[in-house]
């Protein structure tokens, strides 16, 4: 497993950001480690398919589209203050709504079934530590 120092040491190398004494950290952690060879090759890799992608960008007057949509809820009687703002963004955007659901859901799945014996529901399902109530007392 990587820790978070050596994680942090193979993205400024790919950055081109290390500095001396880091280089020579991250070369005793590679001769300890033969792993973290595949690790940084994996990352260079994954890099390499990110920055190849096309860029993506707004359709044309998308800004005047949203607009538009915002103008219509207004002209309905209905305000985005009225309600809860993420179910007016949903009900103006469900292209965007409900595909962002399901995945909120699987991702709350996967929380879920990756999550400890003994883990509060709160952390199973958002992966979020939880302080017991004890801790929360201020003296």
């Amino acid at each position: 497993m990587i820790d978070p120092r050596t994680e942090d040491l193979v993205e400024k190398l790919l950055e081109g950001r290390l500095d001396p004494i880091e280089e020579v950290e991250l070369e005793a952690k590679r001769a300890e480690n033969p792993a973290l060879d595949r690790f940084i090759d994996a990352e260079r890799e994954l890099r390499s398919m990110i920055g190849s992608r096309p860029k993506p960008e707004f359709e044309p007057f998308f800004d005047q589209r949203v607009m538009k949509r915002v103008h219509e809820e207004r002209a309905n009687g209905q305000s985005l203050f009225d309600v809860d703002f993420s179910a007016a963004l949903a009900r103006l955007f469900p292209r965007i709504a409900v595909p962002a659901f399901a995945l909120s859901g699987l991702a709350m799945a996967s929380n879920a079934s990756a999550a400890s014996p003994g883990a509060t529901l709160a952390e199973a399902l958002f992966a979020l530590p939880t302080l017991d109530a004890v801790s929360l007392l201020i003296f």
